[in-house]
């Protein structure tokens, strides 16, 4: 099951379907890297941040979700901060 079958058919709440303008999640993020789908580093990181915007949109500050979406995000920045240094320096 595709990842936008599974946010249509009920396993996302609808409402969360309908709250966001544009989404993404990590197992969309995984098929399109998986298959190929991203072109540059730029384009995963895109969606990335889209990931961790909604997830800071849908469920607010004080939610678990947003507090690990922040911490995924943190390790995100360090692993881009280390490999521009290793491309740069």
């Amino acid at each position: 099951m595709s990842s936008k079958s599974r946010w249509v058919s009920g396993i996302f709440p609808a409402r969360q379907a309908e709250s966001l303008a544009d989404w993404i999640d990590l197992s969309t993020m995984e098929y399109k890297l998986e298959n190929n789908h991203y072109a540059n580093v730029e384009e995963f990181l895109r969606d990335a941040q889209l990931m961790f915007n909604n997830c800071r949109q849908y469920n607010g500050s004080n939610s678990t979700y947003t507090t690990q979406a922040n911490r995924l995000e943190k390790a995100l920045d360090r692993i881009m901060k280390a490999r521009k240094s290793t491309v740069t320096g």
